[in-house]
């Protein structure tokens, strides 16, 4: 669950619902009005006919959003297997984490979004933006990792997408195999893209624009002088004038005058020519 609330959590704001596929990387998100039971019923009904297979199960973090007497009892009558994270074990949840980031902040950034026809033109942009990640955006995939003393290394498959991981999945039948192949002859990239930036655009203007009308509504502080009294001079007392530091002498600069016992004199050790070293050497 991402928040869209900004820099404020008061009041009621859009949040999206992050649902992934663990083995294949497929990625579904929806925008809801609010945190509530019911609407995230609606949201994982709405999924399942959004993925192109038949959903299992579905595994939470332990969020009251989900884990109340209203999703769980539902889950469980769609026999829908419903497991939950481990308390203070954030990397539980690694799947949907990392395409909160890469995929709904990405898209929608950290601004604040609310209201109904907000929460549509989020589900038109989450529209296009399902196709494209899916369907034509590569990703990686942890293929093992092991751990030599301190440091842990990790490889990882060749980058692909879940359209091209449903495709080699054994589990997946041969329709679904087939319905994925004509729906993704079907689409165009640049069109896809194309739609995702008219949406985040109109959305930007949107935004602009409540932002400016927020503003207008406040009233304009105005001055008058009738309505204000005067101003009492403050007693300050006069600012002493400040000290000039002592200036710190550059090197090799004289302060002041060098004492005769300090002076240099003039060297009284002779230096003799290159003939008549080798002789004085000798005769020592």
């Amino acid at each position: 669950m991402v928040a869209h609330g900004g820099t404020s959590v008061a009041g009621s704001f859009i949040q999206t619902l992050t649902m992934v596929d663990v083995a294949t990387g497929w990625t579904e998100c929806l925008p809801l009005l609010t945190r509530e039971g019911s609407l995230v019923v609606e949201a994982i009904n709405r999924a399942q006919s959004l993925f192109p297979w038949q959903l299992r199960g579905v595994d939470f973090d332990n969020d009251s959003a989900f884990m109340n007497d209203v999703v769980v009892p539902w889950c469980r009558e769609q026999k829908l297997e419903v497991t939950r994270s481990r308390a203070y074990k954030k990397n539980d949840q690694a799947f949907v984490e990392q395409k909160n980031g890469a995929v709904v902040r990405r898209l929608m950034g950290y601004g604040r979004f609310d209201g109904v026809e907000t929460a549509r033109m989020m589900g038109r942009l989450y529209a296009a933006a399902r196709l494209y990640v899916n369907f034509f955006q590569p990703s990686f995939k942890l293929k093992e990792k092991r751990r030599e003393g301190a440091k842990v290394i990790k490889r990882y498959h060749l980058p692909s997408t879940p359209y091209e991981r449903a495709l080699t999945h054994p589990k997946v039948t041969a329709a679904v195999k087939k319905r994925l192949r004509d729906q993704y002859r079907s689409l165009d990239p640049v069109a896809l893209l194309a739609e995702i930036r008219a949406t985040q655009e109109e959305l930007g203007n949107r935004v602009d624009r409540r932002a400016g009308q927020a503003r207008g509504l406040q009233p304009a502080r105005t001055r008058l002088a009738s309505c204000q009294r005067p101003r009492r001079r403050s007693r300050r007392r006069s600012a002493r004038p400040r000290r000039s530091a002592s200036r710190v002498p550059r090197t090799g600069e004289l302060v002041g005058p060098i004492r005769p016992e300090f002076a240099c004199r003039p060297s009284s050790t002779r230096i003799l020519p290159r003939s008549k070293r080798g002789s004085q050497s000798s005769r020592s």
